[in-house]
């Protein structure tokens, strides 16, 4: 495997074209990895909820 060094080193000798192709595929693996933790985030949370919306204590404390 590459070290950032050398992945920089390689990076900075491409064409300006090629740079621009490749911080297009970086900035979309990105987000694509942001999404997936933010829905994953969601996921967790809504469960959460779902389970105190079912809980019979936590709904009586609500309603009263």
């Amino acid at each position: 495997m590459s070290t950032y060094s050398e992945v920089l080193s390689q990076a900075q000798n491409l064409t300006p074209q090629e740079q621009q192709k490749l911080l297009e595929v970086l900035s979309a693996l990105i987000r694509d990895r942001v999404t997936t933790q933010t829905q994953s985030k969601r996921s967790s949370i809504d469960a959460a909820l779902i389970e105190m919306a079912q809980d019979p204590e936590y709904q009586v404390a609500i309603i009263y």
